[in-house]
């Protein structure tokens, strides 16, 4: 007698699998893009662009998810090709790298995060707003790479001690009118529990900002120092409302004395659950920067978002969510002293799984910004992208 067999592979068996105690997660999205913008110039000069991106990535992760004690290790490889735009935009690449790792044993809890990109993509849009960039770009070669290390002690059940490390660059490859910058940080602070959930807790930094030019002829901008404390309180009020709020005030001052400046600080995190199926969260901070462009310049950012979830259906649900989101920069020294330029966003996306690895989804992104000045870009943009994503 004669038999035979067929072994059938579930889509785990390859899309989520483990090696020893390592757990690994491929994935794969696709997209489909249309900009009218594409590189986020003047109203009168704007050149659209279709574009297909494929961005292969894989996850490996030592510990369950969301565990005590972990590391989870993230690369993602994206390669851009545009079509019908223009002349000078044909591909872009860019390769992200991540490691978190989280570690708590008795009273003593610590938090790593690292991140490294090599991006040859378009240099634009909030990126470049949100350091303090006022002028259009093409495909810009960078590097961008930050390290914070967190670490938490408990002394009794009503107080903590905390403190953290952080460090943050942006090195431009390509010859250019931006300053590499990278920035260091300290804090240190200190909570008491007024409730087992409820948080006061107060906190002092220390910041200093450094830029080199990238081109002979651009001076050396000095260094800028900041000192800041704050005081805030975390709220998980109930099951459905959980945040934290923190307001303070900072000094920051250049190395040579050219226009120092304070200013209030601001920190919110709002999260809402509305329903059994919608989630509001609201955000806000508010601090001070050195710009990636304008020598010796510092602005105060404000930042704002409100995003809304929704879920449609219990077996294969279908998600919605919307989002705003408003940000200002106020320029307070340098040759730009006084200039003040926005970025508006609305952002809207509907997503379904058609197979618990296999989603798809189709999102709409406006975008504005105004400088009321000639030093800074006016642009509007809009985006429209259909994505599908391979993967648990």
């Amino acid at each position: 007698m004669a038999g035979a067999c067929a072994n059938a592979f579930e889509p785990k068996d390859i899309m989520a699998f483990s090696v020893g105690p390592v757990v690994v997660k491929p994935h794969l999205a696709i997209s489909e893009t249309y900009d009218d913008n594409v590189l986020y110039s003047a109203s009168g000069n704007k050149e659209s662009a279709f574009s297909t991106t494929v961005a292969p990535s894989v996850t490996l992760r030592l510990g369950r998810e969301g565990a005590e004690n972990r590391i989870t290790f993230n690369y993602v490889y994206s390669q851009f090709w545009y079509h019908d735009g223009p002349p000078s935009l044909d591909t872009a690449m860019s390769h992200n790298l991540g490691l978190n790792a989280a570690f708590q044993r008795n009273r003593l809890s610590a938090q790593t995060s690292f991140t490294l990109a090599f991006m040859d993509t378009v240099y634009g849009g909030y990126e470049s707003f949100d350091q303090g960039a006022l002028t259009r770009s093409s495909t810009v070669e960078r590097i961008a790479y930050g390290l914070t290390q967190n670490l938490g002690y408990r002394f009794s059940e009503k107080i903590e001690g905390h403190g953290s490390f952080s460090f943050n660059a942006t090195d431009f490859r390509d010859p250019g009118a931006y300053y590499d910058q990278e920035t260091w940080r300290l804090v240190g602070g200190a909570g008491y529990f007024v409730r087992p959930k409820i948080r006061l807790f107060t906190e002092v930094h220390y910041a200093q900002t450094s830029s080199d030019p990238n081109l002979s002829l651009m001076a050396k901008p000095p260094d800028m120092d900041t000192l800041g404390v704050s005081f805030g309180v975390g709220f998980p009020i109930s099951d459905r409302l959980s945040g934290s709020a923190q307001v303070g005030y900072e000094q920051n001052t250049w190395d040579d004395d050219q226009g120092d400046f304070g200013a209030l600080t601001a920190n919110l995190s709002v999260t809402a659950k509305l329903t059994d199926k919608t989630t509001a969260t609201l955000s806000y901070n508010r601090s001070g920067s050195a710009s990636i462009q304008a020598y010796a310049s510092a602005y105060v950012g404000d930042r704002f978002a409100l995003n809304l979830a929704q879920t449609i259906g219990n077996v294969r649900p279908v998600g919605l969510s919307l989002g705003f989101s408003y940000g200002v920069n106020t320029y307070e020294t340098g040759g730009v002293e006084g200039l003040s330029n926005d970025h508006f966003g609305v952002n809207f996306r509907i997503g379904y799984s058609l197979l618990e690895w296999l989603q798809t989804s189709l999102s709409y992104d406006y975008s504005r910004s105004s400088g009321g000045s000639g030093t800074a870009v006016d642009y509007d943009s809009n985006r429209v992208m259909l994505m599908v994503n391979i993967g648990y």
